[in-house]
């Protein structure tokens, strides 16, 4: 695996062919494993237009057209698994719980 952060520095490819959703920020960070980066063949209903992207997966299972991204640096796998870690235990504790035994 390799683990890292992109940036979405776009909203639309350059032939305009694919579209972040509009739900999603400009400047969004995602958490991207670039050995998981290939060429979809993909088409565009609404232009009838058959294409290729070249796409990378999100951690969370998605794919990502990877010119809409900035990519950053490189996370150790052991710094993203705690991270990944941190998040979950935060995120499902219960707060009449902490700091009692």
């Amino acid at each position: 695996m390799k683990i890292v952060k992109a940036k979405l520095i776009k909203r639309e490819t350059d032939d305009k062919l694919m579209q972040v959703n509009d739900d999603i920020p400009d400047g969004k960070e995602f958490i991207v494993d670039l050995d998981v980066k290939q060429v979809f063949e993909l088409f565009n209903k609404e232009c009838n237009i058959a294409h290729k992207k070249e796409m990378v997966k999100d951690v969370s299972g998605g794919f990502l057209p990877v010119e809409l991204l900035e990519l950053g640096e490189e996370i150790k796998l052991s710094d993203f698994i705690q991270d990944v870690m941190l998040d979950y235990i935060l995120e499902n504790a219960d707060p009449n719980k902490i700091g009692k035994t």
